[in-house]
């Protein structure tokens, strides 16, 4: 194939998730893995030629100590909750909540009904304990697991998933008195509940899913559920703890926390049975939980972290990986970039990062635009509120203020818009022309490595495209999502003026919108995958346009049209996806928004009809919810966009990375040798000028 095999080779090099995509793409067979292309059974013959680099060692493992059979309990358990019962009841779970509280809402309404109360507070403690069994579904995870449950997860997290559950029967119990609900803690119950939901969904259980991919050698969603993995299997004691020592310097482990999991490790190997090599990584994964400390103060130097027990397994599998194919364990295995795609709280922090490298441009462009918000929804709410309360009253003076104090907001609004565009577009020109910047410092330092990881046409596409991307992020999402927070608290002090329970229900659906990452995550990945394919197609590009004399000299224009028709349709259907996915993320979150105000106007709205006199409050509380649907609105539109954008950000953070630079310190900080000046150096004598000065003779040059 023509040169656009060096973009793809790139690819090839730098991707760990999916390691078939140049292979594939290249007809490479030999390197491609072994799975059969029906399903996802491995291809036996191809595994027996992957043993064969293998040494010696481990074709004659012994057996591992025995596996607990409390932790094939927990693994099986995990398995069946991922392929069959987990998302269903993760579901039923929101369902239930936004059951709950509907019924506080309604119990909320102004009725004299005693019965209707009554039955809202039967019906709520029904689906609250529903709820609470659902949230101990997996409560034998913890007899199962022990003590390397706490510490895959971490102490602390687990222990504040408790507490946090055990919150929401507190203020259930105190709240639920004679059939009908206490004045105080149902309010509670609802922030806690939100709260319990997203701690568990957002925090805990990916940590523990995690953990389930990593048993299967898996280190992705997408591998696991794809199958694409290569079983782990076949690993000597020897080469098992040359892995664990490279993975554990990877991740900056100390020198005495090393020596620490070699002796865990000591007896231990993986055998080439599927079932056998199964279990033995299960116990490996087990044995390094015991190396972690729960202390989070005055750390033992021979212990590690929560988190550095889960990037070390990360970087075993991957080694393993490496190990598995060549037969080789390479000393110098230290530098990895990451083509993992972001998450959206990933992407945001890398883009305030970028954006802190500029503070004086990033908290200026900040001060425009969040006033404007401010005078969109508190300053005209209160506005109608005055007009409304002074018409309904008869009061002229009220009604004039409130009058005159609308035209000031409507006057305000295109001079403080105006002032925002000026500001934030200085701001998105400085942060880009600053990662500009980095960028080619890192391309002109790079040495070998970095021209095999970054050819030409990837290169190119870094520069043009994904800046170009990540210019228009910054300057019309990521700036006015700051902007869109002062929006929605301002809009909930203004409406909390009128009806307080507005601000629990916002405080407690704010947590469960956001811990529904089922849209979010598919739109990370379909953006991370339109920017993968953009690469490849400007790396086959390049390579197309630097051999077009040759193309035309050998007439096989047509043969290349017909070698892009893949790569263009994997173009077009990249793109679709990754547009469609993201706006999805856009409609899950305008339908929480109204979900939202209807349960805010519905027990407001009755108070009206039964106490005509509260018609100002429902105006002003009706004006700032409007004002609230635009903000709510746009933080969908920015996480739509910020998943979106997530390819080009990582894109731009990878290429500013030093690590491939050839150049690792300054200048400064190497050792100078000072020259002495050319005439205290060299002593020159018998100077012969020939004819026409064409001639100079030296007979004595001399070195001082």
């Amino acid at each position: 194939m023509f040169g656009g095999l060096q973009a793809i080779e790139s690819t090839r090099r730098g991707s760990a998730l999916n390691p078939d995509l140049a292979a594939a793409l290249l007809g490479d067979t030999q390197n491609a893995s072994p799975k059969k292309a029906a399903g996802n059974e491995w291809d036996e013959e191809a595994l027996e030629e992957q043993k064969a680099y293998r040494p010696a060692e481990s074709a004659n493992l012994k057996p591992s100590e025995e596996l607990p059979n409390r932790l094939r309990r927990y693994r099986k358990f995990r398995i069946n909750e991922e392929k069959i019962w987990g998302k269903p009841l993760t579901m039923l779970m929101y369902i239930l909540y936004m059951f709950v509280a509907v019924l506080i809402t309604a119990y909320n309404v102004n009725t004299d009904s005693t019965k209707k109360t009554k039955a809202y507070a039967v019906a709520a403690l029904c689906g609250y304990s529903l709820w609470q069994i659902l949230c101990l579904v997996n409560l034998p995870c913890l007899f199962w697991g022990r003590r390397s449950l706490f510490a895959w997860g971490g102490l602390i997290r687990v222990m504040i998933l408790i507490m946090l559950n055990l919150a929401t029967l507190l203020f259930f119990l105190t709240s639920f008195n004679r059939f009908n609900f206490g004045p105080k803690h149902h309010a509670l119950l609802l922030i806690f509940m939100a709260a319990t939901v997203f701690f568990d969904q957002q925090i805990v259980e990916p940590l523990f899913r995690q953990k389930l991919w990593y048993y299967h050698g898996a280190i992705s969603s997408k591998e696991f559920e794809a199958g694409e993995q290569v079983p782990i299997s076949g690993i000597g004691t020897k080469a098992l703890k040359q892995v664990a020592t490279n993975a554990s310097k990877a991740v900056g482990i100390s020198d005495e926390a090393i020596e620490s999991i070699k002796q865990h490790l000591d007896g231990n190997n993986i055998r080439e049975g599927q079932d056998e090599a199964l279990d033995d990584w299960t116990l490996v994964i087990y044995k390094l939980g015991k190396v972690v400390s729960f202390v989070p103060f005055c750390r033992s130097k021979t212990a590690i972290t929560s988190g550095q027990y889960r990037n070390l397994i990360s970087q075993m599998i991957i080694y393993i990986r490496s190990y598995m194919d060549t037969g080789k364990i390479s000393e110098d295995e230290l530098a990895h970039t990451r083509t993992a795609p972001l998450s959206f709280f990933e992407t945001f922090a890398t883009m305030f990062r970028f954006s802190m490298q500029v503070p004086c441009a990033f908290f200026l462009a900040l001060i425009p635009r969040s006033f404007l918000m401010i005078n969109q929804v508190s300053l005209q709410a209160f506005a109608v509120l005055l007009f409304v309360k002074g018409i309904t009253t008869l009061d002229k003076s009220m009604a004039f203020q409130g009058l005159a104090l609308l035209i000031v907001v409507f006057g305000l609004n295109p001079v403080l818009s105006f002032l925002a565009n000026i500001v934030e577009s200085s701001y998105s020109t400085k942060v880009v022309d600053n990662c500009r910047r980095k960028m080619l410092g890192s391309a002109l330092k790079g040495g070998t490595e970095f021209d095999e990881a970054y050819p030409s046409g990837k290169l190119i596409d870094a520069f043009s495209n994904h800046l170009a991307q990540l210019e228009i992020y910054a300057q019309y999402q990521f700036i006015t999502c700051f902007s869109q927070l002062v929006a929605l608290v301002s809009g909930m002090i203004t409406v909390s003026q009128s009806y307080p329970f507005a601000c629990i229900l916002f405080v407690s659906l704010l947590p469960v919108m956001l811990s529904i990452d089922y849209f979010t995550k598919r739109a990370s990945y379909a953006s991370n995958m339109r920017a993968e394919n953009d690469g490849q197609l400007m790396g086959k590009l390049a390579s197309a346009v630097e051999c077009r004399k040759a193309i035309r000299a050998g007439n096989a224009g047509s043969w290349v049209r017909e070698d892009l028709q893949e790569i263009l349709l994997s173009t077009k259907d990249t793109h679709r996806s990754s547009f469609l996915k993201s706006t999805l993320v856009q409609n899950f979150t305008e339908l929480v928004a109204a979900f939202y105000i209807i349960l805010i106007l519905l027990p407001l709205g009755m108070d009206v009809i039964h106490h005509p006199e509260q018609l100002a409050d429902f105006m002003a509380v009706t004006t700032a919810l409007h004002g609230l649907v635009l903000p709510i609105y746009m933080l969908g539109l920015i996480q739509n966009q910020t998943s979106q954008f997530s390819g080009s950000v990582q894109a731009a953070k990878n290429l500013m990375d030093s690590s491939l630079d050839e150049e690792r310190h300054s200048i400064t900080e190497k050792p100078k040798a000072e020259l002495k000046p050319l005439v205290d150096s060299i002593e020159l004598s018998g100077v012969q000028v020939g004819p026409s000065w064409n001639r100079v003779t030296f007979h004595h040059i001399n070195l001082l």
